[in-house]
């Protein structure tokens, strides 16, 4: 690998323009996915792989892979705000007898709040998973593919990207109503393409002998 490329617009803060790419420094001789250069619709069936984190907290030692619904950002939207939500009045739970207001002092300020929320999904990410949150990806997954495959093969429509659940879950992934973020890799197949062809960064030169800076005491 030579060079790592960021996207130019990515937000540590929303994780939009959750995207990058890897120069190799030799051609990859490995078969390749195609990329999607159509909308990615909200509904279907989907596939992601990778290697990250399984249920019982371990790591594997085969390529795992999943079945996932693509569902509309509505959907991870009010999720989202719902685990926010559950959060939030735990935690003003918590403040409760310190402070001493009630539980419906406590509702009526969650949902003041939740009320207030931005979404949290931009239009460059996908939201898929399922209902029950059986099949998820996972810590480890990230910048893994997600693709969808028709008449003429495997395309991919997104990369790993992010995911919540609630602070209180046993499991770090895959919660009920919590589907998974990933990134819409339609909306980014000009900036792949104009990155490709830029040229590869001058290889640094190696130093010559004696020519260190190093001084005897």
């Amino acid at each position: 690998m030579v060079e790592v490329i960021v996207n130019e617009g990515y937000s540590e803060q929303t994780l939009d323009n959750d995207l990058g790419l890897l120069r190799l420094a030799e051609p990859a001789d490995a078969p390749v996915i195609k990329i999607t250069n159509e909308p990615t619709p909200d509904s279907g069936k989907t596939t992601v792989i990778g290697w990250g984190k399984m249920q019982d907290g371990t790591f594997p030692t085969a390529l795992m892979v999943a079945d996932l619904d693509l569902e509309p950002s509505a959907a991870c939207n009010s999720g989202i705000k719902s685990i926010y939500a559950h959060d939030l009045k735990a935690a003003l739970g918590d403040l409760s007898h310190r402070m001493r207001y009630s539980e419906k002092g406590i509702d009526a300020a969650a949902n003041a709040i939740a009320a207030d929320m931005s979404d949290p999904l931009t239009k460059n990410m996908i939201c898929a998973g399922t209902d029950s949150g059986e099949r998820d990806a996972c810590n480890g997954d990230s910048g893994g593919p997600l693709f969808m495959t028709g008449a003429n093969g495997p395309v991919q429509v997104g990369v790993v990207s992010w995911g919540e659940g609630p602070s209180d879950g046993t499991a770090a992934c895959g919660h009920k109503n919590a589907y998974g973020i990933y990134t819409r890799l339609a909306n980014y197949t000009g900036w792949i393409e104009a990155k490709m062809k830029t040229p590869a960064p001058a290889a640094a030169a190696a130093p010559k002998a004696g020519l260190g800076t190093a001084k005897k005491p």
